[in-house]
């Protein structure tokens, strides 16, 4: 199985990577193949924000063939009502 695994920085998905085994540089600092059990996962690291994630998810999905993709991360928020580690399910988003 092919997997596309996508962060905005290393260190919120890096004790993932950490399991996994390093095959190659694809585009230094932002695609990183890993393999574990028999698949093989590509680390899309792609910055902050909305729009250099759709920048790089366009960019590397029109090349790339992918079983499934994760959004991984720790994501942050400008609401005050939510306290700080709090876990969250992200329905909508604005921009």
């Amino acid at each position: 199985m092919h997997i596309l695994l996508v962060s905005a920085t290393k260190k919120e998905i890096e004790a993932c990577l950490d399991q996994m085994s390093l095959e190659q540089q694809i585009i230094p600092s932002r695609l990183t193949r890993y393999s574990y059990l028999n698949h093989s996962i590509d680390a899309l690291i792609t910055g902050v924000g909305m729009m250099p994630t759709a920048f790089w998810l366009g960019k590397i999905l029109s090349d790339g063939n992918y079983d499934f993709a994760i959004n991984m991360g720790v994501a942050g928020s400008f609401s005050n009502s939510l306290a700080l580690g709090e876990v969250v399910n992200i329905t909508e988003d604005y921009f």
